[in-house]
């Protein structure tokens, strides 16, 4: 028989594996369960620390980034956090050679592949992310606002498995915002941006509600 003291200690053990690798925030794991103003709010902090190098911001925004808006666990969250964070602090100081990226890219759509058990490609999803990343630090240059919008319209079709016209509307406004936040060396308006990423996300979260609604039996 195990004693009160080994019990309690087997419970909390059993509690914290848990809680870092399979809750979820709010325990609602649906792709469109998200909540829109947290995410952009994350994303906002994330990048306005990165565009001064503080590292370890950057990483904790990108951790609650990836857990609110894929419903991951802890575990992952740092996981694909910690990747995410590494192309954050280094994107907005580059001016060529972006392809150094594309590893870190492409580790963070494995990682969300896995947890989602997800039938995309890390690859092309971690190349359509790199090209609007690099469109949107060239917003003058010909026709590169509306691929900008395009590219991030196909990576978010990849990652949720919908087709990327009905993606189109919730990107543009976020490649609006990114055209603020890396097409620009003067810092933008953070607060209008969340507002603009928050517009964003609502009408992705509305798109991948409608989604389930239609392929709901």
């Amino acid at each position: 028989m195990f004693s009160p003291g080994r019990l309690l200690t087997f419970g909390i053990f059993a509690f914290l594996v848990y809680m870092g690798f399979y809750a979820v925030p709010g325990g609602m794991a649906g792709p469109s369960d998200f909540n829109p103003e947290e995410v952009a709010r994350h994303e906002v902090d994330a990048w306005r620390a990165a565009r001064v190098r503080e590292e370890l911001p950057t990483f904790i925004s990108c951790v609650m980034y990836q857990r609110e808006l894929h419903r991951m666990s802890w575990f992952r969250a740092v996981e694909s956090g910690m990747a995410l964070s590494k192309v954050l602090t280094t994107l907005p100081q580059m001016t060529n050679r972006f392809e150094r990226s594309l590893p870190q890219l492409e580790q963070v759509a494995s990682i969300e592949k896995t947890w989602k058990e997800a039938d995309f490609d890390p690859a092309r999803v971690a190349r359509s992310q790199l090209n609007w990343m690099i469109t949107t630090k060239n917003p003058r240059q010909g026709d590169n606002a509306q691929r900008s919008a395009g590219d991030m319209a196909d990576e978010w079709g990849m990652r949720f498995g919908i087709q990327p016209v009905f993606m189109f509307p919730a990107a543009s406004d976020r490649a609006d915002a990114f055209r603020q936040i890396l097409g620009q060396p003067a810092d933008p308006d953070w607060d209008q941006l969340t507002l603009l990423l928050t517009r964003s996300y609502t009408t992705l979260k509305t798109t991948l509600a409608r989604a389930r609604d239609a392929n709901a039996p």
